[in-house]
């Protein structure tokens, strides 16, 4: 019998979001879609109006998170 994997690949990512992303639900929503696909990290807002996430999770999760849109 094989034992079951105890390792897992993880992948961290920090990003820089520019552009209308401050006021538009942007850190709520990518918040929601992280839960949603198991990622985890933080997201906040900046002086100069930009927003950084880092995430950490899973890559094809991350990924997911690393393509993710909002409309507002």
């Amino acid at each position: 019998m094989t034992p079951p994997r105890r390792t897992r690949d993880v992948v961290r990512r920090r990003v820089v979001v520019h552009g209308r992303v401050q006021g538009v639900g942007f850190r709520w929503s990518t918040a929601a879609e992280a839960e949603r696909v198991g990622v985890a990290g933080h997201v906040r807002n900046l002086p100069d109006g930009t927003v950084e996430a880092e995430l950490e999770g899973a890559p094809d999760a991350v990924a997911r998170m690393l393509g993710f849109r909002i409309t507002a």
